[in-house]
């Protein structure tokens, strides 16, 4: 760990949403609506000091590696807040009393060889969160095989416990934190437009619809 990389190690390499080719969000994943993201979005605050970053392991060192390894980490100004959980019924708790949780860190096998898998499942149609960025690591590889778990769960990453160095885990926390943001303020930039839609008369509401009808049939003619 004394070989520590400086954010500005990773700010040189330029990871630009466009040219970034780490990036954790899945571009075939649809995004969440407007409806269903508004109380996490309206919940996430520009002014907080920290990025909460949610740790889901039922074993302590892990917890404790993964806090030392990022704890100069800085995005955006920001520091990390940690919450940890060392089950998937904890987790499902803090995630209700911290919606604005940016990213998780996650186990696969706890209570159960699939703990983490049904927590993604719980945390995606249950909670309706489709922001938080989920990174599962599992210790046990060949329980699920990979394929499987990037295909049928809603997940960002999925990594191998001893493949996260303290470097990985500083490009996983970049690109991971800045899907998040990106998603944050898309859902923010839909609220607030459907609120001003909302808010106009019902005929200056549909002038829209009829002017795209009109001019349809100009050009169809």
């Amino acid at each position: 760990m004394s070989n520590a990389p400086k954010n500005d190690d990773y700010d040189d390499l330029n990871l630009a949403p466009e040219d970034d080719e780490l990036n954790l969000a899945d571009e075939d994943d649809p995004l969440p609506s407007a409806d269903e993201a508004t109380d996490t979005a309206l919940k996430f605050n520009p002014s907080a000091p920290t990025w909460k970053v949610m740790i889901v392991d039922d074993e302590q060192s892990i917890h404790d590696v993964t806090q030392l390894a990022l704890s100069e980490f800085t995005f955006k100004g920001k520091k990390l807040s940690f919450i940890s959980a060392y089950s998937a019924e904890e987790a499902k708790t803090l995630l209700k009393a911290h919606p604005d949780t940016a990213l998780i860190f996650l186990d696969v096998v706890m209570e159960e060889n699939d703990s983490g898998l049904q927590l993604t499942n719980y945390i995606r149609d249950t909670l309706q969160n489709h922001l938080v960025r989920i990174i599962l690591r599992t210790g046990q590889p060949g329980e699920e095989p990979e394929e499987n778990v990037l295909m049928n769960y809603e997940i960002n990453d999925y990594r191998l416990k001893v493949e996260l160095t303290q470097g990985q885990l500083f490009v996983a926390m970049i690109v991971g934190l800045r899907a998040y943001y990106d998603l944050i303020n898309l859902q923010i930039k839909n609220i607030n437009l459907k609120q001003i839609l909302d808010s106009l008369p019902i005929g200056v509401q549909d002038a829209p619809q009829i002017i795209g009808k009109g001019r349809n049939k100009t050009d169809v003619n």
